[in-house]
């Protein structure tokens, strides 16, 4: 018997929530799990929020797991390289020239209406529209939010095709 390889698993270009606001603190870090991979969000210490791939291009350590906020940056907790919110490598501390390759792929995020909404796009392009604003979101005549998460394990494309079912 021949097996096959696991079908790739594609996702449409288009923002896509992956939280809420209130869930990343400033100066904390955030594994994220989406589109078949991992990231880490972190917000610096102005509330500035950044999502990068988790994956640290040095020997692969995942950056949101014991990763640290500094200066508005994160630091990989295996061999401390630091990276901005753009994904540049911006110190390693043993050595004296960072290899030009020291990056990890940067993503656009967008906070809209106290949701965190994070770009994906397989070909790479930039977003092409924004978020629209509920302005009665930071009225005083509206309550919050009411937050009620289930995490269902399939393609976001079935949740769309099948809710008016």
């Amino acid at each position: 018997m021949v097996e096959s390889a696991p079908e790739k698993t594609t996702f449409p270009r288009g923002w896509f929530a992956v939280g809420y606001s209130n869930e990343i603190e400033n100066d904390q870090v955030q594994g994220l799990a989406y589109f078949g991979t991992k990231y880490v969000a972190f917000r610096d210490e102005h509330g500035k929020l950044a999502i990068l791939d988790a994956y640290c291009p040095h020997l692969g350590a995942d950056i949101s797991v014991g990763g640290k906020v500094e200066n508005g940056c994160v630091r990989c907790p295996f061999h401390a390289w630091k990276f901005d919110g753009d994904g540049k490598c911006v110190d390693v501390p043993y050595a004296k020239k960072i290899p030009r390759g020291a990056k990890v792929g940067s993503h656009p995020v967008s906070e809209v209406n106290g949701i965190i909404f994070m770009w994906h796009d397989p070909a790479g392009t930039e977003p092409h529209y924004e978020i629209p604003k509920v302005d009665q979101y930071h009225s005083g005549d509206w309550l919050e939010w009411s937050i009620n998460s289930v995490i269902i394990k399939t393609h976001p494309r079935e949740v769309v095709e099948n809710v008016a079912d």
